[in-house]
């Protein structure tokens, strides 16, 4: 994304800044609409967008170098300069995807730029052969430790350097604990896995390389010229660290910051473990202050006074930041969270990177007094799922984390804000959006029930998993799930503690807390285990597609005394799907009509349930009635073809609104318009053409609101999981009104 220059809380984000408008030509002649995409600008694709900012190193000019340690980002690092992006590291060798994401640290000098790597594993496969080499780590081997590029991001090699490119100083190898591949196929057969080591802090100082080795409880510092070590010390769990005035300041542990001389003796502490500060981030000021950022609940940066007894003497940003009052969730320019880098350039210029939970790029420049914005760039996040918020007024947007006010009135140039995190991961540290790697393989409903909103997430995979969370003010907080057991691991926290063994259960938060226990969960009826698709209509019915061939319905039956929507699993209504529909895939319930819209679902279409890397169940649409009434399945009302795009694949979303209906096919994502009525084709929306699966490919899904005026917004999740499309379509009769005469 672009910059936005200055502050844009209380403007509107315009076309080229934060939402990008993209005009695309109708495909048919009476349909007339306009096309704007979610998600960051696109230069031909030769650019980086990190999808996380884990750590940032700040240059006198005001350059930031931003490093993203998250599986899918692009590039090993990239440049901003003044809320512009400004160029990237050029990988040396194929990042590392692993189980688990390593820490992330960079520095700037005055010639180079410093980046902490991981690189190789099971990605790099030798050629047969070629025998060992020290420029290319084994079979299914990882190094990591700091690679080295010039100020334009071009690798600078050094004597020894490792990787092609001679630009890697190597500390650690651990082997790629991932299952062996067939060995058959020449896979890596079973090793004894070393634990993952990475450089967790960087710092150049005159011409030596600190170095942060939390996993050697290390600090080595190096010869930035010929990288060759110089001395090696003690430290405990070292991480992020910083040289101000001839001291070493270094973040030990979770709440320790403590100080050395340039030589390794330890002097002191800034910080100890009885301080409420839990430290990120640390870098000098011009003023000689000491900045460190706070990634507990207060969310800001605190300035020490270092001459003397270190003194806490200024903050920049406002207590408990997003989270904070009067509106918790809501976005501001103060308003900070999750700050993994700080820094100052030679101005006395102040940045501040932002991943707010679960994750995404956000940075901040702030003028000398802390208060006035220079500028901002907010890069791409992992939208989750997006649908329109049920009760505003200008169709805004809901996202797995996020909401966006969208102002329609002045089509066709549509204007955007970032409005708020929905997420509060100190009040909610099981909320299942904080994994980030699951966000891309999810739709989002929302639900008006009892004038409560609802957040419906649904996994789409292997097996039914449904999430539903309240959303009150601008946060939303977890109060059911309903799913397929074993969990993952219940050990991690993000699911109950003591789910059933196996078969399908059902959680609900009895006591408001959030906090999932097995007391809260009881188990489900078999059948949702044998299911593979889910919709959730707008009275609340859960709609589940089987993987036998059949179709089951689970009412909403009102709220309870806490406001949660009431479920009776051993009331769930099973039927046989209709003998047009072969594969229960991909379908949908217009609550308001009664109608329900099912793909056919043939031999030979994929589906997104089975084969995630090419969405799409069947090339006919049908429309029955009558079924939230219970009715036995009869003849479809209309069944229709939806011609499947060049790249074949088939139905992967359907979604009704007033008297039209939206079909979305993939892999083109073009959206088939059609009359509810009849089945007629109105007309054909075609994709921006834009769509690269780059890491996890998102889930497409689309949703469809009719507006007062009578025109259409028609959002679609593509199979980028950072972008979104939003259609505005005017409706032909009304663009017949319209017309000059």
């Amino acid at each position: 994304m672009t910059s936005l220059g200055i502050s844009h809380y209380g403007l509107r984000v315009m076309a080229g800044a934060l939402w990008s408008a993209l005009s695309v030509a109708a495909v048919a002649a009476d349909l007339s609409f306009r096309t704007y995409r979610l998600g960051p600008v696109e230069d031909g694709g030769s650019r980086a967008w990190p999808m996380t900012a884990d750590a940032m190193a700040v240059a006198a000019d005001g350059t930031c170098l931003v490093v993203s340690a998250t599986a899918g980002g692009a590039g090993e690092a990239v440049f901003y300069r003044d809320g512009r992006w400004s160029g990237m590291c050029e990988p040396v060798l194929p990042r590392w995807e692993g189980g688990e994401t390593l820490p992330a640290a960079a520095a700037i000098s005055g010639e180079h730029v410093w980046v902490a790597a991981a690189v190789g594993g099971r990605s790099v496969r030798p050629e047969p052969g070629g025998g060992a080499s020290t420029h290319l780590p084994g079979e299914g081997v990882v190094w990591t430790g700091v690679c080295r590029f010039d100020r334009a991001g071009k690798p600078a090699a050094f004597p020894g350097g490792r990787t092609p490119a001679g630009s890697m100083l190597v500390l650690h190898e651990f082997f790629d604990t991932g299952e062996p591949d067939d060995p058959s196929d020449g896979g890596l057969p079973p090793v004894e896995a070393k634990r993952p080591t990475a450089v967790t802090g960087l710092w150049v100082h005159e011409g030596e390389v600190f170095i942060s080795d939390a996993a050697a409880g290390k600090i080595r510092v190096h010869d930035a010229s010929t990288l060759q070590e110089k001395r090696v010390f003690r430290a405990q769990a070292p991480g992020p660290l910083c040289v101000l005035a001839g001291k070493l300041y270094v973040v030990e542990g979770r709440s320790i910051v403590s100080t050395f001389t340039l030589n390794g003796r330890r002097t002191g502490q800034v910080l100890d473990e009885g301080s409420d500060l839990i430290p990120g981030a640390i870098a000098p000021t011009t003023e000689g202050r000491l900045m460190i950022s706070d990634l507990g609940p207060a969310q800001q940066v605190h300035f020490y006074n270092m001459s003397g007894v270190p003194t806490r003497v200024r903050t920049l940003g406002d207590e408990l930041g997003m989270d904070g009052p009067p509106r918790p969730g809501a976005a501001g320019p103060r308003r900070l969270g999750r700050i993994t880098g700080v820094g100052a350039d030679a101005t006395g210029g102040l940045y501040v990177a932002m991943s707010p939970p679960p994750g995404g790029c956000l940075i901040r420049a702030f003028e000398p007094d802390r208060k006035s914005l220079r500028w901002e760039w907010l890069g791409p996040a992992l939208v989750g799922g997006a649908d329109f918020d049920p009760l505003s007024h200008q169709a805004d947007i809901i996202t797995a984390t996020s909401r966006y006010d969208l102002e329609v009135t002045r089509f066709p140039d549509l204007s955007w804000q970032w409005a708020a995190h929905t997420l509060n991961a100190f009040r909610h540290p099981q909320d299942p959006r904080l994994e980030l790697r699951s966000l891309p393989r999810f739709s989002t409903t929302m639900v008006m029930l009892d004038r409560q909103r609802f957040q419906v997430r649904a996994r789409h995979g292997a097996s039914v998993h449904l999430e539903w969370y309240r959303h009150t003010g601008s946060t939303a907080a977890p109060v059911a799930i309903l799913s397929v057991g074993p969990t993952p691991d219940p050990a991690a926290g993000r699911l109950p503690a003591s789910p059933p063994a196996a078969g399908a259960w059902l959680w609900r938060d009895l006591n408001g807390d959030s906090l999932m226990t097995g007391e809260e969960t009881i188990a489900a009826p078999d059948v949702i285990a044998s299911c593979r698709a889910s919709h959730v209509d707008a009275a609340g019915t859960v709609w589940l597609g089987g993987a036998d061939g059949r179709l089951h319905q689970l009412p909403c039956l009102g709220m309870d005394a806490d406001l949660l929507p009431r479920y009776d699993v051993a009331g769930l209504v099973s039927r046989p799907a209709p003998v047009e529909i072969r594969n229960t895939r991909v379908f949908a319930h217009d609550a308001v009509a009664g109608a329900f819209y099912a793909a056919d679902g043939e031999s030979g279409a994929s589906s997104h349930a089975t084969d995630e890397a090419a969405p799409g169940a069947g090339h006919k649409l049908f429309r029955f009635d009558g079924w939230a009434r219970g009715q036995e399945a009869g003849p479809p009302r209309w069944g229709v073809p939806v011609a499947a795009g060049p790249g074949g694949g088939g139905m992967a979303g359907v979604s009704a609104a007033g008297d039209l209906v939206f079909a979305l096919t993939s892999p083109e994502e073009a959206v088939h318009v059609l009359d509810a009525r009849s089945g007629a084709l109105v007309g054909v929306i075609p994709g921006d053409g834009r769509s690269r699966l780059q890491g996890a490919s998102a889930v497409p899904s689309i949703r469809a609101r009719r507006d007062r005026d009578g025109s259409y917004l028609i959002l679609v999740q593509t199979a980028d999981p950072t972008r979104c499309l939003i259609h505005h379509l005017i409706h032909p009769a009304a663009a017949a009104d319209r017309a000059p005469r």
